[in-house]
């Protein structure tokens, strides 16, 4: 079970300054994980898969892409958690293929609502490596609502080879506040998962049960 704490009355005066629609967000003791009450209706926005190379999104479900209301934070560095904090999911790739877009279920809580997408090589550790390419974007959902998508073009197409891993990193810039929602697809199994708290710059490796909804096509 996630433990919380409410946001500070600064931060909920943060929140409510940065034309959040959204419920009240709670964060866990470590300010990793964020979480809202459920029920706030969000867009209906299903996610366009064609040609996906690699989604954990719950496709079969346009209104439950992923889970609406417990997600990992992601902040800026000026924003009031005083770290950037991120998130990033791997995968194992299974064949090969050419990737322009990438997509994550971010959600805003305050800021401008943008996030950057980063395709990362694996550093060999089960931890992001190299940088293949990133793109930023807007989300146009709030966080607690579903199911609105963030998607990104990348500069140029990255070629994926089968059999390797690769990762997705959600980070933000500035003063923002956003929250990267769990996939809902496999909450069994454990997934190799990373997080920052620098932006990207380095990464932490580990395994949960609840990775960060993302795509690559």
């Amino acid at each position: 079970m996630i433990r919380k704490t409410l946001l500070t009355s600064a931060a909920l005066a943060l929140v409510a300054t940065g034309a959040y629609a959204g419920p009240n967000v709670s964060l866990s003791n470590d300010h990793r994980m964020v979480s809202v009450p459920a029920g706030s209706p969000g867009k209906s926005a299903p996610l366009q898969l064609g040609g996906t190379s690699y989604s954990n999104f719950a496709t079969k479900y346009s209104n439950g892409l992923y889970f609406c209301c417990y997600g990992y934070t992601v902040s800026g560095p000026t924003s009031f958690l005083g770290a950037a904090y991120g998130a990033a999911t791997q995968w194992t790739q299974a064949a090969d293929a050419d990737v322009t877009k990438l997509s994550s279920s971010v959600g805003y809580v305050s800021g401008d609502h943008t996030s950057t997408l980063t395709l990362y090589a694996d550093s060999g550790s089960n931890t992001p490596g190299a940088k293949l390419g990133s793109g930023t974007g807007a989300s146009p959902e709030f966080f607690g609502g579903c199911c609105g998508v963030l998607t990104v073009k990348l500069k140029k197409s990255v070629h994926l080879s089968a059999g390797q891993n690769y990762w997705i990193g959600i980070t933000t810039a500035g003063a923002n506040f956003n929250a990267a929602p769990f996939s809902t697809i496999d909450q069994v199994n454990l997934h190799n998962i990373a997080g920052t708290s620098d932006g990207g710059t380095t990464w932490s490796g580990g395994q949960s049960t609840l990775a960060a909804a993302v795509s690559a096509k």
